[in-house]
């Protein structure tokens, strides 16, 4: 971690991880980065999430329902119709374990996960067509 006064090893977990979230004032706060000091209270927020959702509006629309851990699962594994807008391979679907991945071919024809590369190749070149070259 970062920061400037190392923490004690006496000190007990609960006390390091407040010092590290910034409970204690600049003094002990990590400055690795500003996620890692609001470690705390994001996971004791009573806005954070604590079953699955699932969208059923468009994209953008915020509209969500609960749903089962089961349900989770079977979506995330076995894929369909989700969300009304045409099929979605599961992660069953996609799953090649017995595919190499060589330097050549990052990409195998099951398993449709991008590379850094690949995404550049294929990501639009304009952000809008009076930005476009004719």
């Amino acid at each position: 971690m970062s920061q400037e006064h190392p923490i004690d090893s006496s000190v007990p977990f609960s006390e390091a991880m407040e010092q590290l979230a910034g409970e204690s004032g600049l003094d002990a706060r990590s400055t690795a980065c500003a996620r890692g000091a609001t470690l705390l209270e994001s996971l004791y927020s009573p806005l954070r999430l604590l079953e699955p959702m699932k969208r059923v509006g468009k994209r953008g629309e915020g509209k969500w329902q609960r749903i089962s851990f089961e349900q989770l699962i079977e979506e995330v594994v076995e894929g369909g119709d989700l969300f009304g807008e045409g099929h979605v391979d599961g992660l069953r679907a996609i799953h090649a374990p017995d595919t190499q991945l060589t330097q050549s071919t990052p990409v195998s024809d099951q398993n449709q996960s991008v590379t850094g590369h690949e995404y550049q190749r294929r990501r639009p070149r304009c952000v809008s067509a009076s930005f476009c070259a004719k």
